[in-house]
């Protein structure tokens, strides 16, 4: 399932989309995948990494070392066999959600409030 970021404008509501968007995640990487201890974070411009969502959540203020939101570079958050997680696309302005666990929990709440481009790979 893929949303359009494209409607969101900058500043205060752009500030606020971001941080919802990866408080959600963060939060349907934790309840909806409790089996998924890491997940692969893939950002073009740097090293790929391990990410631990309940390291994370349990962090007081943790910054996001790279963000689910996509902020100007391509960032992928990937189970290890790649059938769950999210692809952000800058260019595109959207937020790719993977897997029928993510999408039931991460989707519907984006669904609420974001446009969907694509489901299924067709267009919405």
């Amino acid at each position: 399932m893929t949303f359009d970021l494209g409607i969101v404008p900058d500043g205060a509501q752009r500030g606020a989309a971001y941080d919802a968007i990866n408080a959600e995640a963060l939060r349907a990487f934790v309840w909806a995948m409790p089996d998924r201890r890491e997940l692969v974070v893939l950002d073009w411009q740097h090293p790929a990494y391990r990410f631990r969502p309940a390291n994370q959540a349990l962090t007081w203020q943790a910054e996001w070392k790279v963000p689910v939101y996509p902020d100007g570079d391509y960032f992928a958050f990937l189970s290890e066999d790649f059938s769950e997680g999210t692809f952000g696309h800058p260019w595109e302005k959207t937020i790719c959600v993977l897997g029928e666990r993510l999408v039931t929990s991460f989707g519907r709440s984006l669904a609420t409030w974001l446009p969907i481009k694509r489901e299924n790979g067709r267009s919405a």
